[in-house]
């Protein structure tokens, strides 16, 4: 079997096994709180999803530098790397709770609930920015059954604090339980993934000087966007929607983009293999994985469309229950966005590891966001609209990552260059937007 075949498929496992464990507790919620409550439970979760998107940063610019250190056998430099980040992330972790806790009074309008709800959901940002600073050691050394044990572990501490704090909480602040759940799995998960890098204790750590803002910054944004773009549409249908209603939507949301994040464990098998290709200059091994990941994802999503095709009655009852009937209509459409927007975001993380259409891929992703966004707000009458739109921009989103991937490639040295138009475009749009 293939290396990156094998690794591919033991993070689908584990991701698999993380997923179930993670939408075993949303799926618990769904049945555990009323659909009011639930509805308000996924939001603020789509909310924490934007607030924590240097994670993906993080994970990836340390997965990246950990496989080039790695190929050149300096383990004292993957020392260095872990501490660097794992003392900023905590003082920045720190310093954005404030920052929440600061705008939290602001927020109560948006998702009709009070302040002491929203600060219940902030303390998961105390913790957030630690753990992926583990999990992108792991993937750059290549130990993807580590990473996939680990992440398990922090999707199963969260189904079962969760289910244990709201089956024990009175019935008024049983959304407080599900809430803190997170902070305490993603402790317990960073605690057991730091004693595993036991075998870095022999080595000296080393001075980082690496240029992490030139790879971060293009990295940050575009993580942001896709982000942004699989949140956004959440938080949206609880503000225009009634509150039933959105908490149907949150539950097709729910179902289908259970195969976006266990589609995204492929393309995490993916990253060092490709980012040693483009080390070494292999770029016919680099094709060569994306279409096998591809080929992996395309048997992923078409098994989820026939599924939802055939059982979608039965699938609704056995992870939301038969409050959700209206969903069962919906997931056989929504599938096919998420199927878009996951093949979309494979050619961003397969530019994004060979360094490669950066700026490109920044603005794509920018112009999809914003459309996303208008046309959500311009035709937000029903379910179905939301899913329509979706479907249109992700389809986009696809056929424009498709395009600069295949027809316009570019060149490493281009790379700096590119990094300053980036630097160039964004400022441009912050005075627009300041004036």
């Amino acid at each position: 079997m293939h290396k990156v075949t094998k690794d591919a498929l033991t993070l689908i496992i584990f991701s698999a096994v993380a997923s179930i464990a993670s939408y075993f507790y949303t799926f618990a919620m769904a049945r555990m709180l009323s659909i009011e409550e639930y509805s308000l439970l996924y939001s603020i979760i789509a909310l924490t999803y934007i607030l924590t998107i240097p994670q993906e940063t993080i994970r990836t610019v340390i997965s990246v530098y950990t496989t080039k250190y790695n190929v050149k056998k300096q383990n004292g430099k993957i020392k260095g790397l872990m501490n660097f980040f794992l003392k900023r992330m905590f003082i920045f972790s720190i310093i954005l709770f404030v920052i929440f806790l600061a705008l939290s009074p602001l927020l109560v309008g948006l998702f009709h609930t009070n302040y002491w709800i929203l600060i219940a959901a902030g303390t998961v940002l105390i913790f957030s920015f630690i753990l992926p600073v583990i999990w992108g050691i792991y993937q750059g050394l290549g130990k993807f059954k580590a990473l996939g044990i680990n992440n398990s572990i922090e999707g199963l501490l969260k189904l079962g604090i969760g289910i244990l704090l709201v089956s024990i909480l009175p019935v008024t602040i049983k959304i407080y339980g599900a809430l803190v759940a997170a902070p305490i799995s993603i402790l317990l998960a960073f605690l057991v993934g730091i004693f595993s890098f036991g075998f870095l204790k022999k080595f000296k750590a080393e001075k980082v000087k690496e240029d992490f803002k030139r790879y971060s910054l293009a990295t940050f944004v575009i993580f942001g966007l896709v982000t942004i773009m699989y949140s956004v549409d959440i938080i949206m249908a609880r503000y225009f929607l009634s509150p039933k209603t959105a908490g149907i939507y949150a539950g097709i949301s729910l179902i289908c983009k259970a195969f976006f994040f266990i589609a995204t464990g492929t393309k995490r098998a993916m990253m060092p293999n490709l980012s040693a290709g483009n080390e070494k200059k292999q770029e016919g091994e680099c094709q060569k994985i994306l279409k096998k990941i591809s080929l992996m994802m395309l048997i992923l999503f078409v098994s989820a469309f026939v599924l939802f095709w055939i059982f979608p009655e039965q699938i609704v009852h056995v992870v939301l229950g038969e409050r959700y009937n209206l969903a069962i209509p919906y997931l056989k459409y929504m599938i096919i966005a998420i199927a878009f927007f996951s093949f979309g975001n494979l050619l961003v993380y397969y530019n994004l590891a060979i360094n490669k259409n950066k700026m490109m891929t920044a603005r794509i992703l920018a112009s999809a966001a914003f459309l996303e966004i208008v046309l959500l707000i311009l035709f937000h009458k029903s379910l179905m609209s939301f899913i329509i739109i979706l479907m249109i921009i992700y389809a986009l989103l696809f056929f424009a990552m498709l395009t600069i991937t295949i027809i316009q490639p570019r060149h490493a040295e281009k790379e700096k260059k590119e990094f300053q138009e980036l630097k160039k475009w964004w400022g441009k749009r912050y005075k627009r937007i300041k004036r």
